[in-house]
């Protein structure tokens, strides 16, 4: 008999205990396994490297600050026309942000897509406490092309049984460019 995942070894009741060969037995197969996922991911790396065909990754900031309503222009570089010419965008901010205990840090990534004039992200964040209460965060993002800004489309969140509401407790802190060369 084995795990249904990792295939280890299981003692059944009618076997006889030898300590140091059932734990020999479980740290070969435990090895095994890691050895197996070590693998995969080094194999995911070498095909995430080579869609990027070796190019060097230049990274361009786009936006550096908070926002947490309204809009803000990008500082595309000159070299570019818009937000489409980078092959990837991160947005990193943080939802719940007048709590340190409950804050969560995040960063979206999303590929441009040239065939839409705007694009949207969007982020949300639970927190369950001991009690029944729970509160919610939620942060929806869209971005300009032609405008080349970014808009806090809704900043809400719902703090126990209460309603959801418009507020400031999640932040965009920037907005990065990712270009393979």
């Amino acid at each position: 008999m084995t795990t249904a995942n990792y295939n280890l070894p299981l003692i059944t009741g009618n076997m006889t205990a030898d300590v140091p060969r059932d734990m020999n037995a479980l740290a070969e197969a435990t090895d095994g396994a890691i050895k197996e996922v070590e693998q995969r991911v080094d194999t995911h790396f070498s095909e995430s490297a080579s869609k990027a065909h070796g190019a060097v990754r230049k990274e361009y900031v786009l936006f550096s600050g908070m926002v947490t309503t309204g809009t803000v222009i990008l500082d595309i570089p000159l070299s570019f026309t818009s937000i489409d010419d980078f092959d990837e965008v991160f947005v990193l901010g943080t939802l719940a942000i007048n709590n340190s205990s409950t804050w969560r840090h995040f960063n979206e990534v999303f590929k441009p897509n040239g065939n839409l004039n705007t694009q949207s992200v969007s982020v949300g964040h639970e927190i369950i406490f001991p009690t029944t209460e729970s509160s919610k965060y939620w942060l929806h993002l869209s971005f300009n092309k032609p405008n080349k800004t970014l808009t806090v489309v809704y900043n809400r969140s719902k703090i126990g049984n209460g309603s959801g509401v418009d507020g400031t407790e999640n932040a965009v802190a920037s907005v990065i460019g990712v270009k393979f060369d």
